[in-house]
């Protein structure tokens, strides 16, 4: 006589159980996707803004201006006659002074003493790179960079571009005021005591990483004595 194996059959409460236990799982595979993928996107972000940094970092350590450069110009304000009418360079008996910095650096010191920090007569140069440079190498203002770009190829973003603008701004600040509140307008301005690094950076997906830093006509700072 033959011997009968008995098989034992999934009740309907594990069934159950399994359907549940099957769900949850794949209820949470897209959950944890998306965070991956979000996670994902934050590192890129992240990277891509430590270089934009790391590059504006370069560029905003460079001389305002090709003319602050010339001479014993290094120093000083430059003249943009067609910038903010309260941050022109007004000609006292003795050179040129911004508004305000002429009170407050002559102290008790002739209108004939040297004013180490005082403005010149020489107007701002044209944006983008000068003659013999062809590259950032021998760059020596920020307006240089206009138009610069470099690759970077990345970690986890499949590689990027870092793109460079550099441009006059105008600013509607009224410099008596109190308290001061920059206001600043992008539209075309030529000449002006303030120029606007930007740095572009558009990933595969389409996402535009934008860094943007105003730089103003103030010089360099740098001792007379260390030059």
């Amino acid at each position: 006589m033959k011997s009968r194996k008995k098989f034992r059959a999934f009740t309907l409460i594990e069934v159950l159980i399994s359907i549940i236990i099957i769900g949850i799982v794949m209820a949470t595979i897209p959950i944890m996707m998306k965070a991956f993928t979000t996670s994902v996107k934050t590192n890129v972000k992240e990277e891509v803004f430590f270089s934009q940094f790391s590059l504006l970092s370069m560029i905003v350590e460079k001389y305002f201006d090709e003319n602050n450069t010339v001479g014993e110009n290094y120093y000083k304000d430059l003249n943009a006659t067609n910038g903010d009418t309260q941050l022109l360079i007004k000609t006292f008996t003795s050179g040129f002074y911004r508004e305000g910095k002429y009170q407050i650096e002559q102290g008790g010191k002739s209108l004939s003493a040297l004013d180490y920090r005082s403005g010149s007569n020489l107007t701002v140069s044209h944006i983008g790179p000068d003659a013999n440079e062809p590259n950032e190498t021998t760059y020596d203002d920020i307006d240089d960079y206009n138009g610069y770009g470099e690759h970077h190829a990345g970690v986890e973003s499949e590689g990027y571009d870092l793109n460079v603008s550099v441009k006059y701004i105008s600013d509607s600040t009224n410099y008596d005021d109190v308290n001061i509140t920059f206001t600043y307008s992008n539209g075309a301005v030529v000449n002006s005591n303030i120029k606007l690094i930007t740095i572009t950076t558009r990933l595969k997906d389409g996402t535009v990483i934008k860094l943007s830093y105003p730089r103003c006509n103030i010089g360099k700072s740098s001792m007379l004595s260390y030059k």
